[in-house]
């Protein structure tokens, strides 16, 4: 009996032991199959044994349907896109067996075509010369632009009288003209009372040292007045008068008895010099030839032809105009009815000594 159920038992092992090979092979390798007992059924076991062939027949209907459910995919020429990242239709990432790399959007990748490469483009050689020229044009104008602004600072200090080193200044009373004679405080005087005549000063250049009162009216108008001393040098003369000829408010004339060789005079301000090389004569004429703040009749006019063609000397005590005739000594005058010294007289009958 026992034999009888061990025999039973064992081929009904056998046929679902090759149910499930069967069942499997059909699935694939994806699926294992149920072990086949290798030792016979005892008798504690021969009832386990009864069981598993009724469980095989049961659980083989389930895996073939699970096998037919879901049978092996064909290729259609596009490959399964897998929900799992890194994974293609199953199988691992990088394993697809040669299969060009897919798309997003499941079509597949073209195949690269190969490009042509750029056309080079040879770089236009840069207008150097355009470029200089423009630096140049550049550079000349900051050059232009720092000498405008440096000269215009120069000329700001030259227009400055504070800036003149040894300026003397003083305060007058304006309008104060007379007909006589004025005893001045200062040799040449720079202001003070004077003549109703002023001397023409239009880069007058006198040969002779004028009257003080006619130029100290020219003075007031706002002339600047250059003396010097007559054994100045003939070079430096000339130098003076460079600074004089043609230019307007300004007049030149010897004079004798100066503290230095060169003076200049402007209404309340005077400055004696050594040279006519001392950059502080332009800079006196520049800063105070018609200055607004020294002179007390700005506008009034500096022609006087007349006294530039009859300059009154300083020896003169003429007052008035230069036309005006000059009064004589009457000891010089020859009077034919004059006596004479008796003293003088030859006597045709003075007798003569033995």
């Amino acid at each position: 009996m026992a034999k009888k159920a061990t025999g039973r038992g064992s081929g009904t092992g056998k046929t679902t032991g090759d149910a499930v090979a069967k069942s499997t092979a059909s699935v694939g390798s994806t699926e294992e199959t149920a072990p086949e007992p290798t030792e016979p059924a005892t008798g504690s076991t021969a009832a386990s044994n009864l069981t598993k062939p009724a469980q095989a027949r049961k659980t083989a209907p389930a895996k073939a349907a699970a096998t037919k459910a879901a049978p092996t995919a064909k290729p259609t020429g596009k490959p399964a896109v897998s929900s799992t990242p890194g994974t293609t239709a199953g199988k691992p990432a990088g394993k697809t067996a040669g299969k060009p790399p897919t798309r997003t959007g499941g079509k597949a990748a073209p195949k690269s075509r190969s490009r042509k490469p750029p056309p080079v483009v040879l770089a236009k050689p840069k207008p150097w010369g355009w470029i200089a020229a423009a630096l140049a044009v550049v550079v000349f104008a900051v050059a232009a632009i720092g000498y405008a602004v440096l000269q215009a600072s120069e000329q700001e200090d030259l227009a400055n009288p504070s800036n003149i080193e040894g300026l003397q200044t003083k305060s007058f009373v304006a309008a104060q003209h007379i007909d006589q004679e004025v005893v001045y405080e200062d040799a040449p005087p720079m202001g003070g009372e004077h003549d109703n005549v002023w001397a023409d000063c239009t880069g007058t250049v006198y040969p002779i040292q004028i009257r003080d009162e006619n130029a100290v009216h020219s003075l007031e108008h706002g002339a600047v007045w250059i003396t010097y001393d007559p054994a100045l040098p003939q070079d430096q003369v000339d130098q003076l008068a460079g600074l004089v000829e043609g230019e307007g408010f300004t007049m030149m004339s010897p004079y004798a008895g100066l503290a230095s060789p060169i003076s200049l005079q402007a209404w309340g301000n005077q400055l004696f010099v050594e040279s006519a090389a001392d950059p502080r004569v332009e800079q006196f004429i520049t800063a105070l030839r018609q200055n607004p703040d020294n002179t007390p009749e700005p506008g009034a006019t500096c022609d006087r032809p007349e006294f530039a063609q009859n300059p009154i000397p300083e020896e003169s005590d003429t007052a008035g105009e230069p036309s005006a005739p000059a009064t004589t000594d009457p000891a010089t005058t020859t009077d034919p009815a004059a006596t004479t010294d008796p003293a003088a007289t030859t006597d045709p009958a003075a007798t003569t000594a033995p």
